[in-house]
């Protein structure tokens, strides 16, 4: 069995009234989800766009082989990874950037 109660008029148009308030705003939380998302992607390309670059430096400038990725330092002007402790210099070698270098005795 079914029973249905009719609104008066003025309780009617409050909660179409209310309908159309919440459809409103259904309507705007989707599109600002939407405007979300495509701000996601972006932010994603573009730490892509950061991540590759880093992977080109680390490569191009022979940076020490990291224990985990290399991050971004926080003012952004380099970039920063824990490293392996260098095994030490053999003698007449000293490291510069983890790797060996012969040193030039003082001629004296």
């Amino acid at each position: 069995m079914r029973y249905e109660h009719k609104f008066t008029p003025a309780l009617a148009g409050y909660a179409r009234n209310v309908v159309a308030q919440i459809e409103e705003s259904r309507r705007q939380y989707l599109m600002l989800l939407g405007q979300a998302k495509e701000a996601e992607m972006r932010i994603d390309a573009l730490r892509g766009a950061l991540s590759q670059q880093m992977a080109i430096i680390e490569e191009s400038e022979h940076l020490p082989r990291p224990l985990s990725p290399y991050q971004l330092s926080p003012d952004a002007s380099g970039m920063w990874a824990d490293v392996p402790d260098p095994a030490p210099a053999p003698a007449g070698q000293k490291r510069v950037n983890g790797a060996p270098i012969e040193v030039q005795a003082d001629a004296g």
